[in-house]
């Protein structure tokens, strides 16, 4: 296992390259866009909403 602050350097680098685009650079979101907030969301619901977007589940997540 990585040590923490090197799994924290790394959700931080993805979340720069994959998320911060729509999700905004501290996870606010953009109510206009219908591009949630992040920032204090449940753990339980981050997780389900990745599983989604990476199994492309998610309707509205970026297809790249």
């Amino acid at each position: 296992m990585e040590s923490p602050s090197k799994d924290l350097a790394r959700g931080k680098a993805l979340y720069e390259k994959d998320c911060a685009r729509c999700h905004g650079a501290g996870g606010e979101g953009l109510a206009a866009k219908f591009y949630p907030m992040v920032a204090t969301q449940h753990r339980a619901y981050l997780l389900r909403e990745l599983n989604l977007i990476a199994t492309r589940g998610a309707a509205n997540s970026d297809p790249r």
